[in-house]
């Protein structure tokens, strides 16, 4: 029996995961529904600007923006301020809004295009991670990959919305196979891919700024490193100039993570037990305008938990231990990646003690993700969610590799008997 060529496995791989997600929002009705509660508007709302006023804001009172969420019976009571109007964002990362503004300038703002395209988004996720997984095991882990993909609920869960989630898989598996990839030899274009790569990566959530010392470490020159960084400047560089000019502040990455910081450390977030929440109570900010109050209030939030945290290093241990382990646990119905870790960690392990190549490629990202999760604060497992595909790349090789060597040793044995 011939085998597939690659190519023709990989577009079968992508087809199938795609035909899974998109038939998923189908049967649930929402191809055509507003985006979700949550990040969603602000990441839509970003991406009307851009797609109508080519700026980087939200305009919570724009009628028109606003029509198809009042129309929803999914939205019977929106809940943004109208009396808020126009302002520049300075939290939010640039790569999905710019991306959705693109689809919009395309094809109008039809929200049943954006699902479709993120669905393909995922399903090309998932077709990365099944490669990785075939440079392992071959032919069957592909497959492997692709089926649990399938069947997990998370992976549906997100395809179809207005989330970030997607993006950040598919470019984290594409920095998984670069790694695979250019192991033993590293040119100049695979560096400027690897430095692309991880600037989109930054550009789609500001979290993965704390990847890169880690990413860095598989460049064994110091030239190698600068290349690198240099091609991961000239991406990222100017969103870090507009932000400095915009906040009037060294703040590159904008205000999201100083915003933040008290959910993720102090007694509120020991008492949210590590999870993200509004548990924070600030004291009154005098604020030129709406961008200068968020700088001070960042400001104040970020010195806040430095103090904090210089006086409880125990707390801090503890919460960042909380944190992961608040993303692996289980989750409900729809939020269940703790087996899937599992069985990832104990794949990386057996990976590990027979040396097979790529094994130390996915352990450091999943060892980067649970670091970046460490330093922040938890999601209810939606910062799992990038690494997943990889994980089911990973546990999918180590299936097959045990079965391949379970039936080598047992045809060795009737051979010899």
């Amino acid at each position: 029996m011939a085998k597939p060529r690659p190519q023709v496995l990989f577009l079968a791989i992508w087809t199938g995961s795609f035909a899974v997600y998109f038939l998923a929002a189908v049967s649930l009705g929402i191809l055509e529904a507003p985006p979700e509660t949550g990040d969603a508007p602000d990441y839509e709302g970003i991406a009307f600007n851009l797609w109508q006023h080519w700026r980087f804001g939200i305009d919570w009172a724009n009628p028109q923006w606003r029509a198809p969420y009042l129309a929803s019976q999914a939205w019977p009571a929106y809940e943004i301020n109208p009396r808020v109007h126009f302002r520049p964002d300075i939290t939010r990362p640039p790569a999905f809004p710019f991306l959705l503004a693109l689809i919009y300038s395309v094809a109008g703002r039809h929200f049943i295009v954006w699902r479709i395209v993120n669905c393909g988004i995922m399903a090309g996720a998932v077709t990365i991670a099944a490669a990785v997984s075939f440079q392992s095991a071959g032919v069957l882990a592909a497959m492997l990959t692709m089926t649990i993909a399938a069947l997990h609920p998370l992976f549906s869960f997100y395809s179809y919305t207005f989330m970030t989630e997607p993006l950040a898989s598919l470019l984290v598996s594409l920095l998984a196979w670069i790694y695979l990839r250019n192991a033993n030899t590293w040119t100049s274009s695979a560096l400027a891919r690897l430095g692309i790569v991880l600037a989109l990566l930054v550009a789609t959530r500001n979290i993965f700024i704390i990847w890169l010392p880690l990413a860095l470490l598989p460049l064994k020159s110091w030239r190698s490193k600068v290349i690198c960084l240099c091609w991961f400047l000239l991406v990222i560089g100017p969103w870090f100039i507009r932000n400095i000019v915009v906040t009037g502040e060294l703040m590159p990455l904008g205000i999201q993570g100083m915003m933040e910081s008290p959910k993720g450390f102090g007694p509120g977030a020991i008492a949210a037990q590590g999870l993200w929440t509004r548990n924070h109570v600030d004291p009154p900010i005098d604020g030129q305008n709406a961008v200068n109050f968020q700088v001070q209030l960042a400001k104040v939030r970020s010195v806040q938990t430095f103090q904090w945290a210089r006086q409880h290093p125990f707390g801090v241990l503890y919460l960042m231990a909380l944190h992961i382990w608040q993303e692996i646990r289980p989750h409900g119905a729809y939020f269940i990646p703790d087996w899937l870790f599992i069985a990832g960690l104990v794949a990386g392990i057996y990976f590990y003690f027979i040396g097979r190549p790529g094994t130390e490629i996915v352990t450091l990202i999943i060892t980067m993700n649970l670091l970046s999760i460490a330093l922040t604060w938890s999601a209810n497992g939606r910062f799992m969610i990038p690494i997943h595909p990889l994980i089911v790349g990973l546990v999918s090789a180590g299936i097959v590799d045990v079965c391949n060597v379970t039936v080598a040793r047992s045809r060795a044995r009737v051979r010899q008997g």
